[in-house]
């Protein structure tokens, strides 16, 4: 079923397929072909108006490089992102508008991800980052920056911040992993992929 406890092998794909395949010829046995009248969200803070921004040029200021095709650290991202917008200079940053109530990164974070400070509609909202135990090598994360807000249209202020964040747990996970390198770890960064937000 699997050789490594975590990704399924193809025999399994293959069972999964027929498992999920005769599922779905007793569904359309047991449904009535036509229009029907769709149900409550089961949540009313459901992600049926989400979407997602590009980022371009002009909502940049300071030194960004556009990264195509998206690689970072060796790792390619290219299934996600057309490209990365990279910055490692603290003072950069990315300044967007949206209409709606909630606005995230989908980005990729690892061993050199900085802190940032986030300003929306001209208020601090404080300092994100991110860090865990997972963190000195790269993947897709996504950056929380304003949520809750009134509906509507809202301008949000992202800057990368000089110090670094506490690196501590994941150079202690490395070490473990036999994967630790220091220079790995120097500097900040923000490797950013697209705005995601919710009407």
């Amino acid at each position: 079923f699997t050789h490594d406890g975590v990704y399924t092998s193809a025999a399994a794909n293959s069972l999964y397929a027929t498992i999920i395949g005769e599922g779905f010829t007793r569904l359309l046995a047991a449904g009535t072909p036509g229009e029907h009248e769709l149900r409550r969200p089961l949540r009313a803070r459901n992600m049926e108006g989400a979407g997602q921004l590009p980022i371009t040029r002009e909502m940049l200021s300071g030194d960004w490089e556009r990264v195509a095709p998206a690689e970072v650290g060796g790792s390619s991202f290219a299934n996600h992102f057309d490209a990365l917008w990279v910055t490692k200079t603290p003072g950069a940053k990315l300044t967007f508008t949206f209409t709606g109530t909630r606005a995230w990164l989908f980005d990729v974070f690892g061993p050199t991800t900085g802190r940032v400070k986030v300003t929306v509609d001209g208020h601090d909202r404080g300092v994100r980052q991110q860090v865990d135990p997972w963190s000195y090598y790269y993947r897709l994360g996504g950056l929380e920056l304003a949520a809750n807000l009134s509906p509507g249209e809202h301008t949000v202020t992202v800057e990368l911040l000089p110090d670094a964040p506490d690196r501590s747990v994941p150079i202690e996970a490395a070490k473990k992993a036999n994967q630790y390198h220091p220079e790995a770890f120097a500097g900040v960064a923000l490797h950013l992929g697209a705005i995601c937000v919710l009407q």
